[in-house]
């Protein structure tokens, strides 16, 4: 399977916190989509190859995080696509977590925590 991670960052200043987590995934992410705005593209650019990611560098013109997380969704081309924050520290099983909980209705992560929900089954 195919995952997709959507990053919408406005001056990337925690940037680097977050591909450092997503470099240490259990399960390595097909493609991780950065949608950047007001941010040093050449910078962003040496943080990808250092954490050896394979980036696709989006700079956002205008509108705010709900165009960033379309054209990010747009960009994407995995089975699962995984949105999140350029602020957050993933578990090194998140993306192992998501990828194994699509039998059920709800899942999400945080850098603290896992939620499921089944529908009630």
């Amino acid at each position: 399977m195919k995952v997709s991670i959507v990053v919408q960052s406005k001056g990337c200043k925690y940037l680097g916190y977050l591909l450092t987590g997503l470099r240490d995934q259990s399960v390595k992410p097909s493609e991780v989509v950065l949608v950047v705005k007001g941010c040093n593209l050449r910078h962003i650019e040496d943080l990808c190859g250092r954490n050896n990611l394979p980036c696709v560098v989006v700079e956002q013109k205008s509108g705010y995080v709900t165009s960033a997380m379309n054209i990010g969704k747009k960009e994407a081309k995995g089975d699962l696509i995984i949105f999140t924050d350029d602020d957050a520290v993933h578990l090194a099983d998140a993306t192992a977590f998501s990828t194994e909980s699509l039998a059920v209705s709800i899942f999400g992560y945080s850098s603290t925590a896992k939620w499921l929900y089944n529908g009630g089954a």
